[in-house]
């Protein structure tokens, strides 16, 4: 951020505009870290991050969280598959010498569809964790297996009602 800082301060120097400065980064722990005032519980943390608290603090350096499939600084510090490195590779526009065609479109496709898919199941299945929260379709706590083997299993229609309301307005939502 130092160095970056620096270059920066010197293209608004020669340029004679004001430049924005934005940090990617993929860790959710360095988030929480930048954005709170001073070290909280944390131990043995560096005085660096004091000075990058006070540089977000202040709006001269801005910092996003980006989805760890798409951190391109992966690619020099990490072991990453075929499919995760072309896609990547496409990311930073690089291309094939051969040919001047552009590296990984198909996997840098595959990768969005992916990360979409994902994220998508995984509000989905908020959604269901809070419907079935509101409508108290919790665990019961009984033994259905007991239930099952005494041939005593019962269903009630109202609570049939209610799983098909619910999955009804789940479907609208």
């Amino acid at each position: 951020m130092s160095d970056a800082i620096f270059i920066r301060r010197c293209l608004e120097f020669v340029l004679g505009v004001e430049i924005s400065q934005v940090h990617f980064r993929d860790s959710s722990s360095a988030r929480q870290l930048r954005n709170r005032q001073g070290v909280g519980k944390v131990r043995h943390l560096s005085g660096k991050l004091l000075w990058v608290q006070s540089q977000v603090q202040s709006g001269s350096v801005e910092m996003i969280q980006m989805p760890t499939a798409y951190n391109v600084g992966d690619i020099g510090t990490k072991s990453l598959g075929r499919k995760r490195l072309f896609a990547l590779m496409n990311e930073l526009g690089m291309v094939s010498a051969e040919t001047g065609q552009p590296i990984g479109q198909e996997e840098l496709e595959a990768l969005r569809e992916s990360y979409t898919n994902s994220r998508d199941v995984t509000k989905l299945a908020k959604t269901i964790l809070r419907l079935t929260t509101v409508l108290g379709l919790g665990p019961t706590g009984s033994n259905a297996r007991g239930q099952c083997e005494d041939h005593s299993v019962s269903s009630d229609g109202n609570d049939t009602l209610w799983i098909w309301l619910s999955i009804l307005l789940l479907a609208v939502a």
